[in-house]
């Protein structure tokens, strides 16, 4: 980066100039202190940690909405959960209904068809 060794490059000075600077905070632990509390500082006021509320748990109201927004969200997958069962529960009901009226004509057509081949039988004279 040293401009001497790269005469032809316009960009070399302000890269030496960057380099030499980034050297002296770093060979000195007084200044790698101050640089390291300056960029602390600058980062915590404009980063937040993605897990990090944006309410605050000492103000009054930010617990409770929290608790509020949570009990919400507990109802609302309770009664969900409640809908999804009832509506299994009226399936299989129907379901059942439908499979013994399904069982019920097969077994009244099964007598219908046997007592008519009774009936032929009962009608046919064998003894002529």
């Amino acid at each position: 980066f040293h401009p001497d060794v790269n005469p032809d490059d316009p960009d070399s000075h302000k890269a030496f100039i960057k380099v030499s600077e980034a050297y002296t905070t770093l060979s000195s632990s007084a200044r790698r202190q101050q640089y390291d509390a300056r960029l602390n500082s600058s980062f915590a006021s404009t980063y937040r940690p993605a897990t990090a509320s944006t309410y605050s748990s000492s103000s009054p109201f930010g617990h409770s909405f929290n608790h509020k927004k949570y009990k919400e969200q507990v109802e609302k997958a309770s009664r969900q959960a409640n809908q999804a069962y009832s509506d299994a529960k009226e399936r299989a009901k129907t379901n059942t209904l439908q499979k013994q009226l399904e069982l019920l004509t097969a077994h009244h057509d099964f007598h219908v068809k046997a007592g008519r081949t009774a009936k032929r039988v009962d009608s046919t004279n064998i003894n002529d």
